[in-house]
């Protein structure tokens, strides 16, 4: 699985609302584990609830269709509606779902409790931590007592961390709704002070975690002494915690993390259509610079010929790809309109059209990605 980049997106959970990108060995990594400890049965249908901007929605997206479940897509007017996404999940016989918001929970529960022949077919709620408070998380169970309750903590920095907790009823020590979480599947967590080192059972100190794919991590953890201890990259969540006695991680309460002003929606979208903007800019120079690959030759059908590929946009309507010795000498071209299927596979840059394929090799892995992004990119203003 390539450590490309998977999906941009905004940071809808802090007051920050910066642009945050993932790629997809960590998001591999949460499906993987929730494939193992949820697993989607032969009748399940997933259902998308979380805004598609949302960490969130990729897991309700991906968790079903990439082991070939349905998933329903809802209107936001249904989602936020308890009365149409109770007859939606019952219609359609839904039998995962996430990220509902409490009050919506509320009046379906209502009319669950009041109304008689409903049929509900839920066997796994994924819900946000701490999206479920532990009043909420009661009545969830004693109405639908063969459902099984997921609190999980997401948040876009964190997107590839597994750190969750199937609901149970405790007394927390001190008074707080919000359960422990434990960790799983190559996921690590340190609770640090403020200068980075980290704290024993029982001492309050913000909570940062380590996984595999996590962009933009922002400390490293030193040891008591404020030595070095594990040199492990991290990025923090903005929570209070504490590690319990049990190896759990009990949350103090919310943050900023969790506490984000609205912002509108459409300036949201600007920003995050900058970011993308300005990542493909970038691509677009480098293909117009060009990159050095060793392409597979037709004759001999191995990868021997030298070749300096670039991109000739000089008419953007019909921009192309050319490949010769040098960038004077060109001995092919390719209109992107024609390129049906771009992709990478063992180092190899792989541009499919109707008639034929071409391979071009490169021992720097870091040189494909502006080619794949880039002309994706191309292609989607193209059509």
């Amino acid at each position: 699985m390539p450590a490309r980049k998977a999906f941009v997106m905004t940071d809808t959970h802090s007051n920050k609302q910066g642009i945050v990108s993932g790629n997809h060995v960590g998001l591999l990594n949460r499906l993987t584990w929730m494939w193992d400890a949820l697993p989607v049965r032969a009748n399940d249908v997933g259902c998308l609830i979380s805004p598609i901007m949302s960490v969130e929605a990729l897991y309700e997206m991906f968790l079903p269709l990439l082991v070939g479940s349905p998933l329903l897509i809802l209107p936001e007017s249904t989602v936020n509606d308890p009365e149409k996404l109770l007859v939606a999940l019952e219609e359609h016989r839904v039998t995962s779902v996430g990220a509902i918001r409490s009050e919506v929970w509320e009046g379906i529960l209502q009319k669950l409790q009041s109304q008689s022949g409903h049929e509900l077919h839920l066997a796994h709620l994924f819900q946000p931590v701490p999206g479920v408070d532990d009043s909420l998380a009661s009545r969830l169970q004693m109405v639908l007592p063969d459902t099984q309750l997921t609190l999980m903590l997401s948040s876009p920095h964190a997107y590839s961390a597994v750190l969750y907790t199937q609901y149970r009823q405790v007394n927390q020590p001190n008074g707080d709704s919000i359960p422990s979480l434990g960790l799983v599947h190559k996921t690590t967590a340190h609770i640090l002070d403020g200068q980075g080192r980290c704290l024993g059972s029982n001492q309050v100190g913000e909570l940062f975690i380590s996984a595999p794919g996590l962009l933009n991590t922002d400390k490293v953890v030193t040891g008591q002494d404020g030595g070095p201890r594990t040199g492990e990259d991290v990025v923090g969540t903005g929570l209070q915690a504490w590690w319990r006695e049990d190896g759990t991680i009990q949350l103090l309460g919310q943050s900023e993390l969790t506490n984000g002003t609205v912002v509108n929606d459409e300036a949201r979208i600007d920003r995050l259509e900058s970011a993308i903007h300005r990542d493909y800019e970038r691509y677009i120079h480098e293909m117009k610079r060009g990159t050095s690959f060793i392409k597979k030759t037709a004759r001999n059908d191995e990868h021997r010929r030298v070749v300096r590929l670039q991109l000739d946009p000089s008419n953007p309507t019909r921009a192309a790809i050319s490949w010769g010795p040098s960038r004077q000498l060109q001995t092919g071209s390719l209109p992107v309109r024609d390129i049906t299927g771009i992709h990478t596979a063992d180092s190899t840059l792989v541009v499919a059209t109707a008639k034929r394929t071409y391979y071009f090799k490169t021992t720097d892995a870091k040189k494909l990605e502006p080619w794949t992004d880039g002309l994706q990119h191309l292609q989607a203003t193209l059509q």
